[in-house]
């Protein structure tokens, strides 16, 4: 299986929080395959 994990826009998986008020976002996203929504293949979501 393959996937791709960007946090906050770059392809990282460290964040390190400067601040107790930072937001992060991770999206992950796979491969498409047909006949499947395409919702079921990249998510997001925000850490704060």
């Amino acid at each position: 299986m393959s996937f791709t994990v960007k946090v906050d826009g770059k392809d990282s998986r460290n964040v390190n929080l400067e601040k107790t008020s930072q937001t992060v976002s991770v999206k992950i996203t796979r491969p498409f395959v047909s006949d499947f929504p395409s919702e079921a293949f990249s998510s997001t979501y925000n850490f704060s």
